[in-house]
């Protein structure tokens, strides 16, 4: 049991998740600001998924594709983005329509 609780970890998963973040944004540096460009351009209380996004994107695709969900990811810290609470299917068929989470363009940034 000992064992299974090493590998069960939140703190080190968030740390790594964060990690991970950092490295793939800034390997895609100029990238992600043009992403946030995009966000802040979307109206105010506009809902919709990371997904809708890139749908929508009407600039290159980044270096590495998690540079999407690093993105999204900063978007949210930055108070760009929030989540709503609700989670929708995915629409693109390589994301197989898994669950994903809905946002909501708020005014504020930090």
């Amino acid at each position: 049991m000992a064992k299974q609780l090493d590998i069960i970890d939140l703190i080190a998963s968030m740390k790594a998740r964060d990690e991970g973040i950092k490295t793939v944004s800034g390997h895609n540096s100029e990238w992600v600001a043009e992403y946030l460009a995009f966000v802040t351009r979307l109206p105010i209380g506009w809902i919709g998924t990371a997904e809708d996004i890139r749908a929508a994107a009407t600039f290159d695709q980044p270096k590495h594709p998690n540079a999407w969900g690093a993105a999204c990811s900063t978007a949210v810290r930055r108070g760009l983005l929030e989540k709503t609470g609700n989670y929708v299917k995915m629409k693109f068929k390589k994301s197989h329509a898994r669950a994903t989470p809905e946002y909501r363009r708020v005014s504020c940034g930090k």
